[in-house]
């Protein structure tokens, strides 16, 4: 997924400068959203893209907190509740 995200990041950005037809902002929050969010930082920060829109910042950290608090509930013997003792 977070390949999958940062090849998207990349396509866009290269989309971007032809001015062709590009990757709309649902489908790249919707890939960072179902667990690219990685692949979003990283595709931001590595492509110079989408970085002046604070809103794509901001939402690509959001999902990956989700996403790591998330993988340390499902790694947890007792899920949350062992995270808070």
């Amino acid at each position: 997924m977070n390949l999958l995200c940062f090849s998207l990041y990349g396509c866009d950005k290269a989309s971007a400068r032809a001015q062709t037809s590009r990757i709309s902002e649902k489908t790249l929050h919707g890939w960072a959203l179902a667990g690219g969010a990685l692949g979003a930082v990283c595709g931001q920060s590595w492509f110079r893209h989408k970085t002046q829109k604070t809103f794509f910042r901001w939402f690509a950290w959001l999902c990956f907190a989700i996403h790591v608090v998330l993988l340390l509930q499902i790694f947890s013997a007792k899920g949350l509740t062992s995270l808070a003792s």
